[in-house]
């Protein structure tokens, strides 16, 4: 789900984040699920190679994969498929 407070804009998948970001003053700018109740964003129907940087970022903090941040495209990459 991706969330914008001001020009910050964050996408979050797992609920105590998503809670967490709106009693922070983030606002929802798309819906939590998809036509077909497929959820947006970084489900297991989309490939991680076609996700932005932000998203890749995104799913490692999920995962709780750390030292993310500093890594190029190629290197989420890289590091993302051997934990999904």
């Amino acid at each position: 789900m991706r969330l914008k407070k001001g020009n910050v804009e964050r996408i979050a998948e797992s609920g105590p984040l998503v809670q967490r970001l709106l009693s922070d003053g983030y606002e929802r700018i798309d819906s939590p699920e998809a036509p077909g109740g497929q959820e947006t964003g970084t489900g297991p129907d989309r490939p991680l190679t076609e996700m932005t940087v932000d998203q890749l970022r995104a799913l490692a903090r999920e995962k709780g994969i750390g030292g993310y941040s500093s890594l190029a495209k190629q290197d989420l990459l890289e590091l993302l498929e051997e934990v999904v």
